[in-house]
């Protein structure tokens, strides 16, 4: 480990290297390879003894490595060195032993453990038929399960939710999404489908983000697919709603006659539209419905009025 130097002339001393603690090399880090299944059981009617075999292994380059190494070592335990000769006591008097022939292996089927990602989505981790071996099904499948479950965990890829989701047509939008990963992720695509004209895909160390201006409304989903290091990957499908005002204009007002109209959206909202009169005045007598968006009345003064209709939608 690395050990802060108090007295500056020991630092320099090479003849004294032992006491040069500024120069010393820091610690790799090791990963220990977690276990992957228990005692292995034999056949029913055959009894086996394995004298001894790994019981730990550890890497310097990943914990992933190290995982392989385990699940290497597991197979090394089957070779045909071992286990040794052992009579089976639950055997009739008189009969021989039986003794383990390395035939006598399984290999496991696929399995997958899930994990659950904080937005509920799930991430699935395989492993392929084959993987592991052992004396009998249950036991490879055992260790083919637990070695999922722990990758399950250690390479989960979680995509989370973009922070803005919508866009109103002609501003300008910027969106972040958080990807947690538990290896270095190497690539972030869009897989599928196609973000709202104007706007932009931007990978990013831990996640990525959609920025510009979008210039069409509509409801846009896309697929954006991440991957680590390691080729896993996990992927999960996104929309942006993108929307205007469709009154370009509205109809003049009579003095003293009753007078109606509604605002309605150009594209996609979440939710409903709730209106809002953010600048300027409505004519007098005359009043916006929040919800509905209709104004309506009977207008009881002349003259021009300017004012500005914000809409909102869910988000």
């Amino acid at each position: 480990m690395n050990q802060f130097c108090p007295v500056t002339p020991g630092c320099d001393d090479q003849s004294a290297p032992t006491a040069n603690y500024s120069s010393e090399t820091p610690d790799a880090v090791v990963y220990i390879a977690r276990n992957y299944g228990d005692q292995q059981n034999p056949p029913l009617g055959k009894v086996w003894y394995a004298s001894s075999c790994v019981g730990r292994v550890q890497s310097t380059v990943s914990q992933a490595d190290a995982n392989a190494a385990a699940q290497r070592a597991n197979l090394n335990c089957l070779s045909d060195l071992w286990p040794d000769e052992m009579p089976n006591p639950n055997n009739d008097p008189g009969q021989p032993p039986v003794i383990y022939v390395p035939s006598d292996t399984f290999t496991n089927t696929e399995q997958s453990c899930d994990y659950e990602c904080a937005d509920g989505s799930i991430y699935t981790y395989i492993v392929p038929a084959g993987t592991f071996s052992a004396f009998n099904q249950a036991t490879a499948d055992s260790f083919a399960h637990s070695y999922a479950c722990n990758q399950s965990i250690d390479s989960r890829i979680c995509l989370g939710e973009l922070d803005v989701d919508g866009s109103c047509l002609g501003e300008y939008f910027e969106g972040f999404c958080l990807i947690q990963s538990g290896n270095p992720l190497s690539t972030i695509i869009v897989s599928d489908g196609s973000l709202p004209p104007g706007l932009s895909f931007i990978p990013e160390e831990d996640g990525f983000t959609i920025s510009g201006e979008a210039s069409g409304t509509g409801a846009y989903a896309f697929t954006v697919q991440a991957s680590d290091v390691f080729d896993n990957f996990n992927e999960k499908q996104f929309i942006i709603r993108v929307a205007s005002i469709a009154n370009s204009t509205l109809t003049n007002a009579g003095y003293g006659q009753s007078y109606s109209e509604t605002l309605a959206t150009d594209g996609a909202i979440s939710g409903s539209a709730q209106w809002t009169v953010v600048d300027g005045a409505l004519p007098d007598g005359l009043t916006l419905d929040s919800s509905t968006g209709e104004i309506s009345g009977t207008p009881t003064a002349d003259g021009t009025f300017t004012f500005t209709v914000q809409m909102e939608d869910g988000h």
